[in-house]
């Protein structure tokens, strides 16, 4: 194993044991749904019992893949709400891991790949989700295996890679519809290498092949004719969700019917998203423009500090003129804490209950807004250098784009778009805002690392890209692709070696070393006369004879891009000791573990409420035989319940979640009309102790 692949287990090893510590303090047990999974837990048990995928009509998503996910895993250990959250959470963490992994295909740091994979597991949205059965968390595992084989085709060409990443985009589709956006995005993707390519390699007959241009269109037309034909057998046997293809309705009306709304409803929805994205990414986004800002301090540069600054004012201004904030959007982040909390008070009723503190959602709107605007200024600052670049060069612009927008940045940034713009018409919840999330981080990594190899982000030492592994088995990769390999000596990009020796002095005007160099080689006797530097090299330690044993002159170790070859141990230490000592770094830890502490205890809270909420649940049904039709316990209650027997109900005075007699009720309050019939208390890590209680109908 070389020590390429040593760091890349050991990262992922950090990852798996933060996840799982992160488990451990949550307590995920209890055999109940959680929001909408009731409804996935029902298609999944129903395959089970009958062999048959026969989803309710409660869902609007395909969910093919992801019920065959859930089915697979209550096989093997039995059917239950747990095992299925326990599925959720190993496939988070898969998912994770390969963030990481497309992170470092992109040539960044191990630092800023653990960042990254930790800000995306660890925002609250992802964290809580990943403790249910919604289909969120196994969506994004399926797109970032996809993703993961796309980079490393877009690097080698490889056909088994791209084979590799349609089949993951078929299984992301056959979950939920959306899956076709990364295969879409592809084609734009390898469409602009070829592009890009024509600056440095002008000879048509080495850009692309037949098969090549055949196999870009083919990865999205798969995933798009493997959903048709699901969608046309769903219909034929009469499967078809009632709600399918809700979303997709609802664009079409208001494309057809009222579209001058359109265009302000972008506006608005545009902007929900990026105090969002900025919110969930914080401290990726302050960390690379904190490395933005300082290496062009750095280098005597201005401009791009206050570029990056522009952004986040404006969405300062836009928070204190609309006077909003944050949560705005309806979903798991709520008042509150994590949600939803779907009992009758409390939803339906719209009273609010043990919602944390003003001040501490005042500070989330502005972390938000100061996070969309630092966000924004990264996505693009390749504009800002296109036309404000103050660095000499005799490329075209276009040349310049070029090299800053890389095809992975084009993968990743063309599949937000994608991916966002029907929400950005329709409207959305917050969760459906993750696979957004991951992209763009994707996005804005890459395009940062694009940037760093080009002589216009910073004249920085450590800008200048690494070789990869000798032992990677993508290592010899096409040299069409210059994004993750360093460039090549040809005389179509550079000049010929012998040309640059004109910015050294000469080797034979050299006082120091002119003697030697004209009356024998380097290597010859004459060496040893010289009077400079024959007596230091006899007494001086470090170029005695040992220097033929030091390791300074040993080969360097396979994957470590020519470093010392050190214990990997050692180097390990130093690495997080170095990670303590940058400013940079330590800030952007500081909000990692902010945000770390209020996901696991807003996440703690609302397992713990809910699992109160079942407790009263049993007590009424097995202690007391209550019927399940007079109990309103809120919307899970009675989505796997009632939901086959009983009309959703349009009775304002009653919960719209299928409750035919609500005798008795669940709340956080205590309501008028209605008697305490019994009170259960539980501890809240975030608002101290809470109560849940029973009430019942007061006879008229």
């Amino acid at each position: 194993m070389n020590q390429a692949t040593q760091y890349k287990v050991i990262d992922i090893a950090i990852v798996t044991m933060v996840w799982l510590l992160a488990i451990l303090i949550v307590q995920p047990l209890g055999d109940f749904p959680l929001n909408d999974d009731w409804a996935y837990a029902t298609d999944v048990k129903n395959l089970l019992q009958t062999g048959s995928f026969a989803p309710v009509g409660w869902t609007s998503m395909s969910l093919l893949t992801h019920v065959l996910w859930g089915a697979l895993c209550c096989s093997i250990f039995g059917f239950s709400f747990e095992i299925l959250r326990f599925s959720s959470l190993f496939i988070g963490l898969i998912c994770l891991c390969n963030v990481y992994l497309i992170i470092r295909e992109l040539g960044a740091s191990r630092f800023l790949a653990l960042l990254v994979a930790l800000t995306l597991g660890f925002n609250p949205i992802y964290f809580a989700l990943s403790f249910t059965f919604m289909t969120e968390i196994s969506f994004m595992a399926f797109v970032s295996y996809a993703a993961l084989f796309f980079i490393r085709h877009l690097r080698s060409e490889s056909l088994p890679n791209l084979l590799l990443a349609t089949l993951c985009c078929i299984i992301a589709t056959l979950s939920r519809q959306t899956g076709l956006f990364l295969p879409l995005a592809f084609i734009f993707a390898f469409a602009w290498k070829k592009y890009t390519t024509l600056y440095k390699i002008p000879n048509p007959n080495t850009l692309t092949s037949p098969l090549s241009l055949l196999t870009s269109p083919l990865s999205f037309l798969l995933p798009f004719a493997a959903l048709k034909c699901f969608e046309y057998y769903m219909f034929s046997v009469g499967k078809t969700q009632a709600l399918y293809g809700l979303q997709v309705d609802e664009l079409k009306y208001l494309l057809l019917n009222i579209p001058e709304i359109l265009p302000l409803r972008v506006v608005k929805n545009t902007y929900q998203a990026s105090l969002y994205l900025g919110l969930m990414g914080l401290p990726v986004w302050g960390f690379l423009s904190y490395q933005k800002v300082t290496n062009h301090h750095k280098s005597g540069g201005f401009k791009p500090a206050a570029f990056a600054m522009v952004f986040p004012i404006l969405f300062l201004f836009g928070i204190i003129i609309n006077d909003s904030q944050m949560p705005t959007l309806i979903g798991i982040l709520e008042a509150s804490g994590i949600g939803p909390r779907t009992l009758y008070d409390t939803y339906t009723l719209q009273i609010p209950t043990d919602n944390l503190p003003q001040y501490f959602w005042q500070i989330v709107t502005y972390a938000s807004a100061i996070g969309a605007g630092l966000l924004w200024s990264l996505m693009l600052t390749p504009i800002y250098f296109l036309f404000f670049g103050n660095e000499k060069t005799e490329k075209t612009k276009g040349q310049i784009f070029s090299n800053q927008f890389s095809p992975s940045a084009v993968l990743f940034l063309m599949s937000a778009a994608i991916y966002f713009a029907p929400f950005a018409l329709v409207g959305f919840y917050d969760r459906y805002l993750l696979p957004l999330m991951m992209v763009v981080l994707l996005g804005v990594v890459a395009l940062y690392t694009s940037l760093r190899r080009t002589n216009d982000f910073s004249r920085c030492r450590d800008s200048t890209p690494q070789p990869p592994p000798k032992g990677d088995k993508h290592a010899n990769s096409s040299s069409q692709n210059e994004e993750f390999l360093p460039k090549k000596e040809s005389p179509h990009s550079f000049p010929p070696l012998e040309k640059k020796l004109h910015s050294f002095p000469p080797l034979e005007k050299s006082p120091h070393s002119s003697p030697p160099l004209e009356k024998s080689p380097r290597s010859s006797p004459p060496l040893e006369k010289s009077p400079r530097s024959s007596p230091p090299l006899e007494k001086s330690p470090r170029s005695s004879p040992p220097l033929e044993k030091s390791p300074r002159s040993s080969p360097p170790l396979e994957g470590a891009g020519g470093r010392k070859n050190t214990n990997t141990n050692s180097q390990n230490f130093f690495f997080f000791i170095k990670i303590v000592r940058e400013p940079k770094k330590t800030t952007a830890i500081l909000a990692l573990v902010l945000m770390v502490i209020f996901s696991i205890a807003s996440t703690h809270d609302y397992l713990t409420w809910n699992r109160t909420r079942w407790q009263a649940i049993d007590n009424l049904i097995k202690n007391e035989n209550i019927l399940n039709t007079q109990i309103d316990g809120g919307f899970e209650f009675g989505g796997w319940y009632n939901f086959h027997e009983i009309e959703i109900e349009t009775d304002a005075e009653k919960s719209w979640w299928w409750v035919k007699d609500a005798k008795y009720i669940l709340t956080f309050n205590e309501l008028s009309g209605y008697d305490i019939h019994a009170k259960y208390i539980y501890d809240s890590w975030l608002q101290g102790e809470q109560a849940i209680f029973v009430l019942k109908e007061i006879c008229r």
